[in-house]
């Protein structure tokens, strides 16, 4: 960032950052006379994404603080993803984790979507956890035309702070990852 107005003090907002990343920045003052100083690298976390008191969560795969995977996942070309893109894998093993954070406790549904594609698994299992523990294991057909580019219940399930969706690879099929969705009751 770059601004060359002469102060004493100086402060600027940054925009664009990840949650729950750490970022290493430096100072650089230049006087009147050019002469310029620069600081120490200095270094700082960003917080994960409180959910707070609302009563609906969107968790992208687009989103890092929320969204995780295992394994090789790729860009996905099928049509009407939620957001920009979701992402697929036909590794058997490789997982996929949606994760809210701070949520109030209480009953929520929990929703999935995914793209469509021939090659996609009939059985795909989506593995919901409050927290690290395990609640339901729900299996969707992402084959099927008619459950693509729409949210899709899994269920309603009910979490003490964390709830966690991982989505599971079984076999070379393909597997799409793209977003679930917290509403509470």
């Amino acid at each position: 960032l770059l601004n060359s107005s002469l102060v004493t003090s100086h402060s600027e907002m940054i925009s664009g950052l990840s949650g729950g990343s750490v970022y290493h920045y430096r100072v650089v003052s230049v006087n009147a006379t050019g002469k310029s100083v620069a600081s120490a690298d200095f270094v700082f976390t960003t917080l994960l994404p409180s959910l707070g008191n609302a009563s609906e969560f969107i968790l992208d795969n687009a989103d890092a603080s929320v969204f995780m995977t295992e394994g090789t996942w790729l860009k996905s070309g099928a049509s009407q993803p939620y957001g920009n893109d979701s992402v697929y894998s036909r590794n058997q093993g490789n997982n996929a984790t949606w994760t809210a954070a701070s949520l109030d406790a209480g009953e929520y549904d929990v929703y999935a979507w995914w793209t469509v594609w021939n090659s996609r698994s009939s059985s795909v299992p989506y593995l919901i956890h409050n927290d690290q523990i395990f609640l339901e294991e729900k299996r969707v057909d992402q084959k099927d035309p008619s459950f693509g580019g729409v949210w899709k219940l899994l269920g309603r399930y009910y979490f003490d702070r964390i709830g966690k969706v991982v989505l599971h690879v079984e076999s070379n099929a393909s597997y799409n990852a793209d977003a679930v969705r917290f509403v509470r009751k």
